[in-house]
């Protein structure tokens, strides 16, 4: 895969732009017809742009995972089962996103916010992919009728025998190449854990997908010990035997990982723009 400069989410961008995004748009429009600048421009111009919003609600999401603070969870669990208010609020924020947590209750919401919109806007971005994939291949299906699934199965009818980078690149995303096939050995390791995320916070509870770990450290002295909680993805989540992973570690690898997909993608639908010097693309 071609190398970009990735964006943590410690970046300072507001909105997270893809670097690659105003080079591919200009050489589609370099190459759309005047019909298809009326028409299909426009169609691509608006899922381009939602790529870039979908991206950056997963790194908000995601900053936001990364700043609770997993002590004061246990903390408030503590003082619940005391039945004692907290006497402070516990902060998450990010770029002017603030909240201020307020008891156990508000702290499990909040969690819940956090993981699900974060799985459900790395989902919906694969969606708009599809969409952007439909147009520039003029697939046939109408918006409300594609999905980066319906997308990927038309493009891979026509390109299985002479796959490109376009489609090499979106078969990673594929837990199955062919529905009934075998698994997909070059899906992205972190791709079936988001997808089962995504489907536990839709419709589980989301004790189905972390849990509160916490180490106690204790000296030969009683009165010098630390105590040290950390979020922990559920194990099935993972292939068996998988060494545990943290809940923030996770996020920022997923959201490293969209990010990248989206330039490499950008990239190589770039190059077959130019290549075919006309749309739709074959």
């Amino acid at each position: 895969m071609p190398a970009f400069p990735l964006r943590t989410i410690n970046c300072t961008d507001i909105v997270l732009v893809p670097l690659n995004e105003n080079v591919l748009l200009t050489e589609i429009r370099n190459v759309a017809n005047p019909r298809q600048q009326r028409t299909l421009v426009p169609s691509i111009e608006k899922s381009i742009k939602s790529v870039s919003h979908k991206l950056s609600v997963a790194m908000y999401q995601a900053a936001l995972i990364c700043d609770i603070k997993p002590d004061d969870f246990e903390e408030f669990e503590r003082l619940e089962v005391l039945g004692q208010r907290p006497l402070q609020q516990s902060p998450a924020e990010y770029k002017g996103c603030v909240y201020n947590i307020e008891d156990i209750h508000h702290y499990r919401l909040l969690m819940t916010l956090f993981v699900e919109t974060f799985a459900a806007a790395n989902f919906s971005l694969l969606d708009v992919i599809g969409h952007l994939i439909n147009s520039l291949y003029d697939l046939g299906k109408t918006e409300e009728k594609t999905s980066f699934h319906i997308a990927f199965e038309d493009l891979h009818k026509r390109k299985k025998s002479n796959p490109d980078d376009v489609y090499n690149l979106l078969s990673n995303y594929r837990l199955k190449i062919d529905p009934n096939g075998p698994d997909n050995p070059n899906v992205v390791s972190w791709f079936n854990p988001l997808r089962k995320i995504r489907n536990r916070t839709t419709h589980q509870l989301i004790t189905d997908v972390c849990e509160a770990q916490t180490l106690h450290r204790r000296s030969l002295y009683d009165d010098a010990h630390t105590r040290t909680t950390e979020f922990i993805l559920n194990s099935a989540l993972f292939p068996a035997n998988s060494p545990d992973k943290k809940l923030r570690d996770f996020v920022q690898e997923v959201f490293e990982g969209m990010q990248g997909f989206v330039e490499d993608l950008y990239e190589y639908l770039k190059l077959a723009v130019v290549s075919a010097g006309s749309l739709p693309l074959s």
